[in-house]
C-alpha cells in the first residue's frame, strides 16, 4: 500500500499497534496537525456492512477530492484496526443492547470533529441509513460544521464538478 499523503510509515505502524480508539485518535490528531487548516472529512461507516463495496466508494471519493486539490482526512488507513477494535468491543459487550460501538464515536470520531481541523463533512450517498454517518451529520449541525450530501448518482461518475457545493472547498497545499 502506498503511504497516504500526510501519513508516515511510522503512523501506519502505530495504527497497527494501537489497542484502543483513543490511541487511534492520538495518531489521527498528529496527522491532522500536518494538514491544512481547512480539511474535509468523508462520512461513511466502512466498518458496518458491505465493507468491501463501501471501501471502494470511500476510496474513489477520497481520490476524486484529492485529485481536485481538496485536503481530505483519509480514514482508510485506520479502517482495518477500527474493525478489529469494534469486533472486540462487541464480543466484550455482548450483553449490551447497543447496535453501535460507543467508544468508536466517543473516543475517535467525536474528538476528530472537536479538533476543529475538519471544517466540512462530505456525506456519501445513502449516508442517512448508517448510524455513524447520521451521528456525524447531527454533530455537524449542532456545531455549525457545513456538510455536503453527495447525490445518489455520485458513484456513476465521481465527478467533483457535478457537485457545485464541492467547488467551494479549500485546496490542499
Amino acid at each position: 500500500m502506498k503511504t497516504p499523503r500526510y501519513f508516515t510509515e511510522a503512523d501506519l505502524q502505530a495504527i497497527k499497534k494501537a489497542n484502543s480508539f483513543k490511541e487511534l485518535y492520538i495518531i489521527a490528531e498528529a496527522i491532522l496537525k500536518k494538514m491544512p487548516e481547512r480539511t474535509v472529512g468523508v462520512c461513511d461507516p466502512l466498518s458496518t456492512s458491505h465493507v468491501q463495496d463501501n471501501l471502494v466508494i470511500f476510496n474513489k471519493t477520497i481520490e476524486a477530492l484529492l485529485d481536485k486539490g481538496i485536503a481530505v482526512f483519509n480514514e482508510i488507513p485506520f479502517e482495518e484496526k477500527i474493525t478489529e477494535l469494534k469486533e472486540q468491543w462487541f464480543v466484550e459487550n455482548k450483553e449490551s443492547d447497543k447496535k453501535h460501538c460507543a467508544p468508536l464515536i466517543e473516543d475517535f470520531f467525536k474528538p476528530l470533529l472537536e479538533s476543529k481541523k475538519i471544517t466540512k463533512l462530505i456525506l456519501l450517498p445513502n449516508w442517512q441509513d448508517k448510524y455513524l454517518s447520521y451521528w456525524e451529520d447531527s454533530y455537524a449541525v449542532r456545531h455549525n460544521i457545513p456538510t455536503v450530501a453527495l447525490p445518489l448518482d455520485w458513484t456513476d461518475h465521481y465527478n467533483v464538478e457535478k457537485v457545485p457545493s464541492l467547488g467551494t472547498l479549500q485546496t490542499s497545499n
